[in-house]
């Protein structure tokens, strides 16, 4: 099992194409994870696109400026970007997991233009699946996604509040991604399924994204 052992809060020694998804308890545990993925984002010139509600967007700029960090900087500069759930992942009000998908590949290739070395996504997904109407096209999308990542310079953060998520849902969760924070270490995850075996139960009419 690969283990990144953590100094301090999370060394995040991850790969281009990683998929990894955090639950956690705490506004603490989410922002600790996020502050670190966000400052190796920087370190190696990797565009950093945080996909959060507005509050925690603002949460987490007020802590990263008591870190000494400029954030002014970085977003003018656009290596750092924030916009909500709506702004990125909403189609008319309602979710479309390929045209999601699709989503992803654009805005990666579109920090590529801009200069930038690569794409770090970061989410706060519960909304998504707090919403029983939701669920079976997130899941589609976590899964998909995976398709797509492996060929991309990008990495994908997903958090999830585990109080707000039932056990069924987190355990589909941890099938979709190769990687999984545990506590202050990043693990490749053993339960993860490949997105072909994993959407048979979405897709019943075998389409599948390649």
């Amino acid at each position: 099992m690969k283990v990144i052992k953590s100094t301090g809060y999370i060394d995040y020694d991850v790969q281009l194409g990683d998929h990894i998804v955090h639950f956690y308890d705490s506004d603490e545990q989410r922002s600790s994870v996020l502050v670190e993925y966000i400052k190796d984002a920087i370190r190696q010139n990797h565009k950093c696109l945080c996909i959060l509600d507005k509050d925690m967007a603002a949460a987490l700029q007020d802590r990263l400026l008591k870190l000494n960090m400029d954030v002014g900087y970085y977003l003018i500069e656009g290596q750092l970007l924030f916009m909500t759930h709506d702004e990125f992942y909403m189609n008319n009000g309602h979710f479309d997991d390929e045209k999601l998908a699709k989503l992803i590949v654009e805005a990666t290739e579109a920090a590529g233009k801009q200069g930038w070395a690569a794409l770090r996504i970061a989410n706060e997904f519960t909304w998504a699946v707090a919403d029983n109407n939701n669920v079976d096209a997130w899941l589609r999308f976590e899964a998909a996604i995976n398709n797509y990542l492996g060929k991309l310079p990008a990495i994908m953060l997903c958090q999830y509040n585990q109080r707000m998520i039932s056990g069924q849902i987190a355990n589909n969760l941890i099938k979709t991604h190769p990687y999984v924070i545990l506590g202050e270490e990043i693990h490749e995850n053993p339960f993860f399924i490949r997105p072909e075996k994993f959407l048979k139960g979405y897709q019943p009419e075998g389409r599948f994204y390649t």
